[in-house]
């Protein structure tokens, strides 16, 4: 809309000076000007919140994890590098990095509100072969937070093929509209202003037309008579 503005802005110029018709092109330029600088502002903000937002959800998604692999001594990898298989140590006070299986532990609690929206803590037990189908009392979800004790873990399923994974999977399959409240905040500033834009250049166009009119019936002492002549007859 600003750009037809600018367009009638030239048209309306050019009429009124038809001698100088860069002179009348001065307003219609002005806001193409204007408006180059706007998008390139709102690029250029909305290009670096969404970097700062990648990074942002990168570091809070990353977990440091003490594994045993074979019979090697305890290492601490990136909870991206786990495979099924992995032997994984469970600390108080620390989120899953996967899905397990509990096959050593004492007073392990789990709080599983992010997954199930539970707050309540979860007692785990180790499995064995009097348990292992007690199915969830043994198992321990990524995500999930430790809220006591201490144990190790058997990787079952990482990334997408975890309770979580599905569950991120799925939800951004099924909404259309998966952005971060930041960016919902930062379109509807944007919407804002550029209603704003809009109605100014409505106001704008008719305050010319209404000028044209006035000088056409010599309200205004502008020397302007009509549309296609600038200065008196």
């Amino acid at each position: 809309m600003l750009c037809a503005a600018a367009v009638v802005s030239m048209i309306i110029g050019i009429i009124n000076h038809p001698h100088d018709p860069l002179e009348g092109m001065i307003e219609g330029t002005s806001i193409c000007i204007a408006l180059v600088i706007i998008i390139a502002v709102n690029s250029g903000n909305n290009y670096a919140s969404e970097r700062r937002i990648a990074k942002l959800l990168e570091s809070a998604e990353k977990l440091e994890v003490a594994v045993w692999r074979g019979n090697a001594a305890e290492i601490t990898v990136d909870s991206t590098e786990l495979v099924v298989g992995d032997l994984i140590k469970i600390e108080n006070g620390k989120k899953i990095a996967a899905d397990c299986l509990m096959v050593e532990g004492q007073d392990v609690e789990c709080v599983e509100a992010e997954l199930t929206g539970e707050p309540d803590a979860i007692k785990k037990t180790p499995i064995t072969k009097d348990n292992y189908t007690s199915g969830a009392l043994c198992t321990l979800l990524a995500k999930a937070t430790v809220n006591g004790g201490m144990g190790k873990a058997i990787v079952i399923a990482v990334g997408k093929n975890s309770l979580a994974g599905a569950i991120t999977e799925k939800t951004q399959q099924k909404e259309e509209d998966n952005r971060t409240e930041l960016q919902k905040k930062l379109e509807t500033m944007a919407d804002k202003i550029g209603n704003l834009g809009f109605a100014v250049a409505i106001l704008t166009f008719f305050a010319q037309i209404i000028r044209l009119v006035l000088e056409m019936y010599e309200v205004l002492p502008c020397g302007c008579e009509n549309f296609f002549s600038c200065g008196p007859i």
